[in-house]
């Protein structure tokens, strides 16, 4: 992990962005604006509280987002295998269904075989 925290001021009269880069371990503040490296009282200077402070709440803010995304990605995979466990339950039960009319369609045809066959038979017997 980069021991230096970097803020940002888009706010600035003239326009420019103005980053702030420093470390809680050494109380150094680094500004990247030129303007601002030759004018380093318009800089804003953090006390070694303030700095491990704001240290601090940017480091547990990447962790909760690091946790947050993994959360997300555990949600996403439930999800995914809920929706592959009803595909494949909906699969099974179509194929029940259609072995069920298959079956029914298999007893319809063979008694209409027995019936024209005895009409058959019938249709000689009268002839």
């Amino acid at each position: 992990m980069d021991n230096n925290l970097i803020l940002s001021n888009n706010n600035n009269s003239d326009g420019t962005n103005t980053e702030y880069a420093f470390s809680p371990m050494n109380n150094n503040v680094n500004n990247s604006n030129a303007y601002n490296k030759n004018n380093m009282e318009d800089a804003k200077t953090f006390s070694k509280e303030e700095m491990t402070t704001i240290w601090e709440l940017e480091v547990w803010k990447k962790s909760e987002q690091t946790k947050f995304k993994a959360y997300l990605k555990q949600l996403e995979l439930e999800y995914m295998n809920k929706i592959s466990d009803e595909v494949t339950a909906k699969e099974l039960d179509r194929e029940k269904q259609i072995k069920a009319m298959t079956n029914d369609l298999q007893l319809i045809q063979t008694k209409a075989r027995k019936k024209l066959l005895e009409l058959e038979a019938r249709e000689n017997r009268v002839s």
